[in-house]
């Protein structure tokens, strides 16, 4: 059967699968003729679902005849997690004081113990902070 799958920023294309052949070969497909990224980073959509599981068949998520697939791209960061601007200024405020080990510690309790205080907020709670940062 034909399928059209429509990249994000690119002209839409189709290819050609067998109903019972599984998500994981669809992506390797896309990769070949369209010199995609890798399977891994491509993240398959068909009638708002994701098509999460690789290997199971097309026929799961009733793809027929004429379906249209949106593909988009994971963004691959090999630099490892990314800090929010709160752990940096911690991190900045206590490396004359602390190991680096130590900041970490410090830096996983606090980011518990500030989860912890916002899941105690009642959604007034959070609106009475949004409009005083937002003055």
């Amino acid at each position: 059967m034909k399928i059209s799958v429509k990249p994000l920023t690119e002209k839409e294309f189709e290819v050609e699968v067998n109903p019972e052949c599984d998500v994981e070969h669809l992506k390797q497909l896309i990769e070949r003729k369209c010199n995609m990224p890798g399977a891994q980073q491509q993240r398959l959509v068909h009638l708002g679902k994701t098509l999460t599981a690789d290997g199971l068949p097309l026929s799961t998520y009733k793809l027929v005849e004429g379906s249209k697939i949106h593909l988009f791209t994971k963004k691959i960061d090999d630099a490892g997690p990314k800090r929010s601007v709160l752990d940096v200024a911690l991190f900045n405020a206590l490396k004359s004081h602390l190991t680096k080990e130590e900041i970490e510690k410090v830096i996983i309790e606090f980011n518990k113990e500030l989860q912890a205080a916002f899941t105690n907020y009642s959604l007034d709670d959070i609106e009475r902070l949004a409009v005083n940062l937002l003055r």
